[in-house]
């Protein structure tokens, strides 16, 4: 999407089939053995060939952490997350109806403590395997047992004082439960890393693009001034800066931090930038900016097409700027470029309308909200495009929790002729019917929509809905 979380691949994530196998550091006759019948789902034959090992030597470790792969796996194997699902995200920015295939992995608490006594008894014989010290860490997040994975994150550290970028590990962890449903306990996480890396600008980076993509925008700000502050931000840090201090409208921060981004490329993205600003401001000094990146070498290709393109653009001609937005790759840029527009052609709809979309999409609706305002004002609008504007605006204050805001929309939209913008509609609607206790008007409202449940997302949630009606009448 748009940030640079580290998604550094864990050693130990499950591949197929175990949780703990494929570090080559940590290959042994045991895993070579095992690994092939845990694959194959002979699970009785695996248990047979560990305890044979278990026999000859009670201590050892790949045996032992085998034992916990087998009461996974089989586990898994009782609880499949291959399938169909249907898509319950309500952002109208997110179509998709539903997807095939697998849902985010879990493990019960109960099979979770097996194998975690199995893992433990092999770190107190070796405490030095960085390979189950992180099995152990995902399998607690896999199981959101979050104070138990909090502890194994002190013991990990403790015990691999020497093991690389472990903190991205711990960030993956912490993300794990977010991606479950539980951004609380994602946010305690890093709040505890902090602690074990309190001036690590990599870890407040990713808590920062934590709230920024939850919508808790003050507090990505919060955190993201204090990464760019710490010591030895690297590129993926100040790269984040820009983009979330670019869509909180912070455009000091933001160009400070892509002046830093610059220093660490050994490019000149931040003059590409500066002009953006300056112009998007009315000031006449951007064009010097943009020569000097031009006269520059070593610059991003994508960025070198935009700025040349800009070069035609001393008209102020509107379809330079529609040509300029189909160039534009970043989307902080498209602020920029948005911001500039609105500014040179205050009558025309699209910057205005392009300019909210974008800010609603992150969720500042600070922004977004009161440009939406204005163009829902406006009585120059056909029927497409006020649906279109009041649709998004509507959506502004669903997700914001100023229900009575968003109803009043909801419910010029119903009649549309646009049947994702009639579903959403409707859904919310019967939504907020419930909230009231209304099960009469909910199902109403859910009824107007669910027997096209193939034709949009929310006409499947409301199918849901009518059918979770059914069930509850049995």
């Amino acid at each position: 999407m748009l940030f640079l979380y580290r998604t550094v691949l864990l050693c130990l994530a499950f591949c197929g089939s175990v949780l703990i196998s494929f570090n080559p550091a940590f290959a042994s006759e045991v895993t070579d053995k095992v690994n092939p019948l845990i694959e194959q789902g002979h699970f009785d034959e695996a248990r047979a060939k560990i305890k044979e090992y278990l026999a000859k030597n009670p201590k050892n470790v790949d045996a032992l952490m085998m034992q916990g792969n087998v009461i996974l796996q089989e586990y898994w194997k009782r609880e499949p997350t291959l399938g169909s699902y249907a898509n319950d995200n309500e952002s109208i920015y997110d179509s998709s109806i539903g997807f095939i295939g697998e849902r985010e992995r879990r493990v019960s608490r109960d099979v979770a403590l097996q194998v975690a006594a199995l893992w433990k008894r092999c770190l107190a014989i070796d405490n030095t395997r960085e390979d189950i010290h992180k099995g152990l860490a995902y399998l607690y997040a896999m199981a959101l047992m979050k104070q138990e994975l909090i502890q194994q994150l002190g013991h990990m550290k403790a015990a691999l004082p020497h093991a690389k970028e472990l903190q991205y590990n711990m960030g993956d962890y912490a993300r794990m439960f977010n991606a479950r449903g539980r951004f609380n306990d994602a946010v305690d996480v890093f709040r505890e890393m902090l602690k074990l890396y309190p001036n690590d600008a990599n870890v407040y980076n990713d808590l920062a693009a934590l709230y920024f993509l939850e919508g808790h925008l003050k507090e990505a700000q919060r955190y993201m001034a204090i990464a760019v502050s710490s010591a030895h931000p690297d590129d993926a840090t100040y790269g984040t800066a820009v983009m979330i201090f670019t869509m909180l409208t912070d455009y000091d921060r933001a160009l400070d931090a892509s002046k830093h981004l610059s220093r660490l490329k050994k490019d000149n993205r931040w003059l590409l930038y500066r002009a953006l600003l300056l112009r998007s401001k009315g000031e006449v000094s951007w064009k010097a900016d943009l020569s000097e990146f031009l006269r520059q070498s070593g610059n991003d290709a994508d960025d070198l097409t935009l700025a040349k393109l800009l070069t035609n653009d001393s008209k102020n001609n509107f379809d330079v700027y529609t040509e300029v937005m189909a160039k534009a790759k970043k989307n902080y840029q498209l602020v920029l470029l948005h911001r500039w527009a609105m500014r040179t052609f205050p009558t025309r709809y699209e910057p205005q309308f392009k300019y909210a979309e974008i800010m609603n999409q992150y969720r500042n609706y600070d922004e977004s909200v009161p440009v939406f305002k204005r163009l829902a004002a406006r009585s120059d609008l056909d029927t497409d495009k006020r649906q279109t504007i009041l649709f998004h605006y509507a959506w502004a204050f669903q997700d914001s929790g100023r229900l009575a805001q968003a109803n009043a929309l909801w419910n010029e939209l119903t009649t549309s002729n646009n049947f994702y913008v009639k579903s959403a509609a409707v859904y919310f609607l019967g939504k907020e019917a419930l909230r009231k206790g209304d099960n009469e008007q909910a199902l109403a409202y859910f009824r107007r929509v669910s027997d096209d449940a193939s034709k949009s997302k929310y006409a499947t949630l409301a199918w849901n809905k009518v059918n979770w009606f059914k069930e509850q009448k049995k």
